[in-house]
């Protein structure tokens, strides 16, 4: 399952995958350059690359799972759809 989890807590599920992401396409959810993040269980968050640079809020969910600080929105999707 794939959701894309917001700066300001919000979770929405995405479509079901049966293809691999297009670049563009995780572009536009994290809204710039891709940083991918490894995570367990065969999942990776993706997230903005510059957030920290240009300045994107904090997104304590996905800094509260993983124990680091990360901004911006964020994508969790399983490792095969890369």
């Amino acid at each position: 399952m794939e959701v894309l989890i917001r700066a300001d807590g919000r979770v929405e599920s995405l479509p079901e995958r049966t293809e691999p992401w297009e670049l563009e396409e995780l572009q536009k959810l994290v809204g710039g350059q891709i940083a991918v993040i490894e995570g367990g269980g065969g999942k990776v968050l993706v997230v903005n690359e510059e957030g920290l640079w240009l300045g994107l809020p904090i997104n304590r969910v996905v800094s509260e799972g993983t124990g680091r600080p990360l901004v911006g929105d964020a994508v969790l999707t399983d490792r095969r759809w890369l």
